[in-house]
């Protein structure tokens, strides 16, 4: 993708430059003393030279736009990973913090001398982990994030409308209508009970 948006941008250079350009030579077009003869033509090269500043000003546009949204969807990808590892390091935190304690090696833990000290202690780690998971299913975090996951494993047309990729999404929306009919369509096709 670097590729692209180095391409991009090489395209958006290319477009502020020809636009420079074009506002310099409006003023020798300008400048042009018109004759009966050549009055028409000389107003069709105002006119073209009008219209390729509003195609380069278009393009200047569309390029800024679509660095714009890949830059975002960079973003949202980096977003994602810091997602996952959040979730990751909320499971892990509390039993590494227990698993510390008893790494000190202080010379008075009672639960040490008895005989189920150990097991009690990796019972209250599993407990710990499965509250955590419970809570984080509650909020529907892990949910969600399965739900975004299945985007990238699904083929395009087995995934919901809203989760399709960028590139595939008009075609399918497309085909079948608008955003809701696609929805309706995948639930209906797709989704199992």
């Amino acid at each position: 993708m670097p590729e692209q948006l180095e391409s991009l941008y090489f395209i958006k250079r290319k477009a502020a430059l020809s636009i420079k350009l074009l506002t310099l030579s409006l003023e020798p077009i300008n400048g042009i003393v018109a004759t009966p003869e050549t009055d028409a033509s000389l107003q069709d090269v105002k006119d073209h030279h009008l219209k390729i500043v509003t195609l380069y000003n278009q393009i200047l546009d569309d390029v800024t736009n679509l660095m714009n949204i890949y830059i975002s969807f960079s973003s949202q990808k980096t977003n994602d990973v810091m997602k996952i590892l959040t979730i990751f390091s909320v499971f892990f935190i509390p039993i590494t913090f227990k698993v510390g304690i008893y790494g000190m090696n202080f010379e008075y833990m009672p639960e040490l001398s008895k005989r189920w000290g150990y097991p009690i202690v990796l019972i209250i780690m599993a407990v710990v982990t499965v509250i955590i998971y419970q809570w984080f299913k509650k909020k529907m975090a892990i949910k969600k994030r399965y739900s975004e996951l299945s985007s990238y494993i699904l083929p395009p047309e087995l995934q919901p409308a809203h989760m399709i990729h960028t590139h595939n999404c008009k075609t399918f929306i497309t085909a079948l209508g608008n955003e809701k009919e696609a929805t309706n369509h995948y639930y209906q096709n797709y989704k199992k009970p």
